[in-house]
């Protein structure tokens, strides 16, 4: 009771009363609002931590509004930097002085509970940052630095962390702001702390005798150890030119943006190891139609949808309808792009921000190796807008293959003819012969462009051509047709190697041969080149075959007729069999290669 009665007389004086016959009811009336005052000083505890939610809810929305700072021209550090600034003015000061009010609502309500017995032995809820000791004032320094590493973490972690998922680059100046404002935060409450009368502080039984073992065993120590540890890591990665592919978010708004696209003009420059060719100029409309402009201003229109192709000369005022049959279907401007098509569902590496033609744009590159193709592909891309500024493709061959792209010319003069008339098939697939780059530049996306400029009628005054042009895959059949039409030239015997089919010191004399009878040299020089597209569409099937890795020819001085003799054999991705030409033409299955392995 007698500490009841010390209750008494404590809350008594204070309201300026004698603490004369106060009764049990009143002294458990007070326990009642001790008690929700207990409950006030919780609930304050969770609006102190309001600053910080704030905090959080500013880089949420700062991680949002990117585009809206790229349609200001506003460097997304700056705005971090405004945001950091704000942090420091308001939500800083606003945290310090709410602390102050709970903790001395905090230190009331201790003091007033220390009257009550059921408080007396009970520990103080919280960390005590600064205690007294033989009414001096001590600093508990591992639980300073214990709070002060989970502050630095909060702060650390979600500042460079958003800051690099944005940029996908470190940026060392967040580091070592989030670092100094957290050191800044923690010396502010040890100040508080200090600033506090002793016999408000609560008293410490002990001063702890191995600060450095105490901090080391809390787990938030650990923790903020292995945040270290990962950050360490990723920086080093960024450092030393790795890349973490963080930015596929942003690649794919590309994607986006070019889907919504309904025209697009560029320019497009091819290069190789042993020379270059000139510009061509390339527009393409909301339909697929395309539209292109050679060095010497020939022109080429294309509608993939129909097949159909229109060849313009100015100079010669010429023009050819090409037909082109057995093509699949593309549907939206991003099909009829093939860079792009190539680049469509991939993810890619974030490498910097360069200025070009005037404007910032992200850096992306996305490196593949398929199809005996080693692709390396960099698309700058407008930080505004999202949509490419230049391109650049760079095609190696895989030198465990032995590919050649299917190409080969024919010149009208060899049929007789007088006109300079040269054309040249190449059926590009899978697989690169040469190194090559390919560089689309001068962007204009979204122009409007008149419906005339891919008109498919040839001008009146051009003389007219039409031609159909048959470009389906005939497969296996494909090959054995072109084999059949080598032997038939050559005297029954197959080629010594597949390569022959488009060596043009051998394919062109048989061409010559078989179409120059003396006739009509245009329909001898048409008849010719549609053999010729029949034998590279064969040769075509054979590097496909050469790509997958599953493909041997031993057709050399193997003789038409010989049927116990394989002339080549492949293995389909997805076949467990082998396909097999024998010398007479004829095509079976087989379990086994018919010789030792394969040869690629």
């Amino acid at each position: 009771m007698n500490n009841n009665q010390n209750l008494s007389n404590e809350l008594m004086k204070q309201d300026g009363i004698t603490p004369v016959g106060v009764s049990d009811a009143e002294r458990d009336n007070f326990r009642a609002m001790l008690e929700k005052e207990r409950k006030r000083v919780v609930r304050m505890g969770w609006i102190v931590q309001i600053p910080l939610w704030v905090f959080l809810t500013l880089l949420l929305a700062l991680c949002t509004s990117e585009k809206l700072l790229n349609h200001f021209n506003i460097p997304f550090v700056v705005a971090w930097g405004v945001l950091m600034l704000l942090v420091c003015v308001t939500l800083v000061p606003l945290s310090l002085h709410m602390l102050s009010h709970l903790r001395a609502s905090r230190t009331k309500l201790r003091r007033l509970q220390a009257l009550m017995p059921e408080y007396i032995d009970k520990k103080p809820a919280g960390i005590i940052i600064v205690g007294k000791k033989d009414g001096k004032h001590i600093i508990r320094w591992h639980a300073v630095i214990t709070i002060g590493i989970r502050v630095w973490l909060i702060m650390t972690l979600s500042s460079s962390g958003v800051y690099y998922l944005l940029s996908g680059h470190w940026f060392p100046l967040v580091i070592i702001y989030t670092s100094l404002m957290s050191a800044v935060f923690m010396a502010a409450i040890v100040y508080q702390g200090l600033k506090t009368p002793a016999e408000e502080l609560t008293e410490l039984k002990s001063t702890e005798s191995n600060i450095f073992r105490t901090i080391m065993k809390s787990r938030i120590t650990k923790l903020a150890a292995a945040a270290v540890t990962i950050i360490a890591i990723l920086v080093a990665v960024s450092y030393f030119g790795l890349t973490v592919n963080v930015a596929a978010p942003a690649f794919a708004d590309m994607i986006e943006e070019i889907s919504k696209a309904h025209s697009v003009i560029y320019k497009q420059t091819i290069y190789t190891e042993d020379s270059s060719f000139p510009a061509t100029k390339h527009m393409v409309n909301e339909y697929g139609v395309t539209r292109s402009i050679n060095q010497y201003g020939g022109v080429a229109i294309y509608d993939r949808k129909s097949g159909k192709e229109l060849r313009l000369n100015a100079k010669s005022k010429n023009a050819q309808i090409l037909y082109k049959v057995g093509r699949d279907k593309g549907k939206g401007l991003i099909n009829y792009l093939d860079w792009l098509s190539n680049l469509h569902g991939k993810s890619a590496d974030f490498i910097s921000q360069e200025e070009i033609d005037g404007k910032i744009a992200n850096v992306f590159v996305i490196e593949r190796d398929f199809r005996a193709t080693i692709r390396t592909t960099t698309v700058w891309v407008d930080s505004e807008t999202d949509l490419p500024v230049r391109v650049e493709m760079v095609d190696m061959p895989d030198p465990n293959k032995d590919i050649i792209v299917p190409k080969m010319s024919l010149d009208v003069r060899d049929f007789g003819g007088e006109a300079d008339d040269i054309r040249t098939i190449t059926i590009q697939g899978d697989g690169v012969q040469d190194a090559k780059t390919v560089v689309k530049s001068d962007f204009v996306w979204n122009p409007n462009l008149d419906e005339s400029l891919f008109s498919l009628e040839p001008p009146k005054d051009y003389a007219v051509e039409e031609i159909i042009f048959d470009v389906s895959d005939k497969g296996e059949n494909g090959l054995i047709d072109a084999l059949a039409f080598w032997t038939k030239m050559s005297g029954g015997l197959f080629p010594s190697e597949i390569n022959d089919l488009c060596d043009p010191n051998k394919v062109r004399p048989m061409l010559i041969e078989i179409f120059d009878r003396d006739g009509d040299p245009k329909e001898e020089f048409d008849q010719a080149m549609k053999q010729m597209h029949q034998i590279l569409k064969g040769l075509w099937f054979a590097q496909k075959c050469k790509v997958q890795g599953n493909w041997c020819y031993a057709g050399d001085n193997v003789r038409l007729g010989e049927s116990d003799k394989p002339v080549c054999w492949w293995k389909s991705e997805n076949s467990d069999t082998f396909r097999v030409i024998y010398g007479d033409l004829s095509l079976a299955d087989s379990n086994e290669a018919p010789q030792q392995g394969l040869e690629e």
